[in-house]
């Protein structure tokens, strides 16, 4: 009993602190993010203010220093979740945001949470993320500063989409939502219940309504009364957050690529592509201890690098001055060594030195003067498969068109690729099937198109933070359409 009198004495003396604050918008606050090494508690304080100014950036929400929080909190002892969200609620805070670091040496794992304390979610989680940042040796405080608040941006826009927000019945017929404007469309009308918990604030549905320019213009039986609220979404706010920051973080970490560096890779193409063998797993994968790239070279390569040495070592031409037989095999495969001499190895050279740039740019080192070139992200990936998506940083995209490609290469290949046999002096070749051929080259330019469109629509991926788990609110959909028709469901988001 005396804990919990002291949290709300506290956080009432916290409620006459912001009073101004709540009087306008909807308070939000952080309620600590903690690491567990000297380099993840400073990040720590970093994160903090970051997701502080972002959050305020938005205009949605008024905040509560960080450091009047934490103290408050850490004076009575409040660390665990469960007492942070009853702090919260007893405080009138709307959004309470908390986090961690975990120090792995060359990784640190993020986790950020939010949670509410407005209906609907009455204290549950909001969206809960938890990402695994690159962090090398010898990363500096303002490369470990620009990493927090790029994630706190990520944490922020993933979070804002899946927001649900309240506007209320201030006067007949008249919506307010202080901090946003309610999209037109039909909505469930709810009223709190009277007799109600007074902490959870549960409510119940009174009607159906249609909302236009924040009036209720058409209701049903029952009359919307002052204190009635609505239910909404609108992640407007998220996308530019998103995009500011990736555009900011791009100016910093990438160089504009000369013409003199687009011409000389172009011109340098089949000379990569012809050492790709030897000069991808030694001077690039294996010089930059990029292991992962190594084995992933090792599994996708070998089958066309077999193909490719078995096209030279079998020469047709050899078997021709012999008076041997040529199989269509024997045909299709040096054409095929040809096309990977040339230019088919080229995409896996540029995945073994670009990944190095994308990696340094990711982390906010040396500004990058090679990647980020859309001339040469259409060239690459019209030259090689999956050439465009190593330039950019995708290896699952690369490799899915580096086989889509090679695939079909060698199908049109074959298909012009007759047997020949040797009779009486001379040699027959086998009838070619030109319609089969055509459609294999058709698909092939097909996929092309696609995976050039693909690239270029793609950012450069210099993200410094990985996803590797969520969690969100699965929220109970209700909707009408505009005859007042029930639409139900379940409201949620999955990131894919």
């Amino acid at each position: 009993m005396k804990f919990n009198i002291t949290i709300v004495l506290t956080s009432a003396m916290l409620c006459l602190f912001t009073m101004d604050l709540l009087a306008a918008k909807p308070v939000a606050a952080v309620a600590g993010v903690y690491g567990n090494s000297t380099r993840t508690s400073s990040y720590s304080l970093n994160m903090e203010s970051h997701l502080l100014n972002i959050i305020e950036s938005t205009g949605r929400f008024n905040i509560v220093k960080t450091p009047t929080l934490r103290n408050e909190l850490e004076r009575i002892g409040c660390t665990d979740e469960k007492c942070k969200l009853r702090f919260a609620q007893s405080a009138k805070i709307a959004l309470l945001l908390t986090g961690d670091f975990e120090d792995f040496g060359q990784s640190i794992k993020l986790t950020l949470s939010a949670y509410s304390t407005e209906i609907p979610y009455n204290g549950k989680i909001v969206y809960k993320a938890t990402y695994d940042i690159k962090a090398p040796a010898g990363m500096s405080m303002l490369q470990g500063a620009a990493i927090s608040e790029e994630n706190a941006a990520v944490f922020i826009s993933e979070m804002l989409k899946r927001y649900t927000m309240t506007a209320k019945v201030i006067a007949e017929n008249n919506l307010e939502c202080e901090f946003q404007k309610v999209p037109d469309g039909v909505y469930t009308l709810y009223r709190f219940d009277q007799g109600g918990d007074k902490i959870l604030k549960t409510y119940k549905k009174i009607d159906n309504v249609k909302v236009k320019n924040q009036q209720i213009v058409k209701h049903g039986s029952k009359a919307p009364e002052l204190g009635d609220f609505i239910l909404f979404e609108d992640g407007s706010k998220s996308v530019p957050i998103k995009y500011f920051y990736e555009g900011r973080k791009k100016e910093m970490t990438i160089l504009p690529v000369s013409l003199t560096t687009t011409v000389s890779a172009i011109l340098l193409t089949p000379l990569g592509s012809a050492f790709m063998p030897i000069a991808a797993p030694i001077f690039g994968y294996y010089e930059y201890a990029d292991w992962t790239g190594l084995s992933l070279w090792a599994i996708n390569a070998t089958p066309y690098l077999y193909l490719e040495g078995s096209g030279f070592i079998n020469d047709p031409a050899r078997l021709r001055s012999k008076n041997k037989d040529i199989s269509r095999y024997t045909n299709t495969n040096r054409k095929f060594a040809w096309y990977m001499l040339f230019t088919g190895g080229a995409s896996l050279f540029v995945d073994a030195f670009a990944y190095q740039s994308l990696q340094i740019a990711s982390v906010y080192g040396n500004p990058q003067p090679f990647i980020g070139s859309q001339a040469l992200t259409a060239y690459w990936s019209l030259v090689s498969g999956g050439g465009g998506f190593f330039y950019k940083g995708y290896r699952s995209w690369g490799y899915f068109y580096f086989h889509l490609n090679n695939i079909l290469m060698y199908a049109t290949l074959w298909q012009f690729s007759p047997q020949e046999k040797y009779v009486n002096d001379h040699y027959i070749k086998d009838k070619k099937s030109k319609r089969q051929g055509v459609i294999f080259m058709s698909a092939y330019g097909t996929a092309k198109v696609v995976e050039i469109v693909h690239a270029l629509l793609s950012p450069v991926n210099i993200s410094s933070g990985t996803l590797i788990h969520e969690e969100f609110a699965l929220l109970p959909y209700l909707d009408f359409d505009e005859n007042f028709s029930p639409i139900l469901g379940i409201s949620g988001s999955i990131k894919f």
